[in-house]
């Protein structure tokens, strides 16, 4: 059974503790994803939809997205990438505060139609965001599209991480946050 995974390495230091969030620049590899074919990947185009709940806004408000990231009023939107296998990547991320989310790979575990968000803590992926009831809601020849609700993690040193990084205590664990719909163009 394959878990779902979007992992970003981080770079923001944690005050006090013993290790440190490495600057969330480039996916982490070292995830149980299936393994991959000798045929070269095909191209592919998408994006990723993250529709913040409005009652967000003045958080989303400090949410800058890092190039070629968009966010419109409480909207973000990631480029698609690359597929491969259950893993979808993306380019670009958000920064908030000190601390930035580049390029964020999702791995998708169909068999329970979730994913996570994961950051790389001294070697060790730690839980960012789940995505609860991930599933395929359109699949044609030319398009799949997947939709879910993006929740905080329920692991309560990383919602404390991100509520010093806004400045406040908004976030609690499995907090939901809001819908995430993936389109991947084949």
């Amino acid at each position: 059974m394959a878990r779902a995974h979007i992992l970003w390495d981080t770079g923001a230091y944690l005050p006090g503790a013993s290790f440190s969030i490495f600057a969330l620049a480039t996916p982490v590899a070292f995830v149980a994803v299936p393994a991959a074919s000798a045929q070269p990947e095909p191209k592919t185009k998408g994006i990723t939809v993250i529709s913040f709940d409005k009652a967000l806004a003045p958080v989303v408000a400090g949410i800058v997205p890092v190039a070629p990231a968009k966010k419109t009023g409480t909207q973000l939107s990631l480029s698609v990438s690359k597929v491969t296998g259950n893993g979808v990547e993306h380019k670009g991320g958000i920064k908030i505060g000190a601390l930035e989310a580049s390029n964020p790979v999702i791995i998708i575990d169909t068999e329970n139609s979730t994913a996570a968000i994961n950051v790389t803590v001294a070697g060790n992926a730690l839980p960012l965001f789940t995505i609860k009831n991930f599933m395929i809601r359109s699949d044609t020849k030319k398009q799949q599209v997947r939709q879910g609700f993006l929740h905080m993690t329920d692991n309560q040193l990383v919602v404390d991480v991100l509520n010093g990084a806004v400045g406040q205590a908004v976030f609690t664990p499995d907090m939901g946050l809001c819908q995430i719909r993936t389109t991947i163009n084949k």
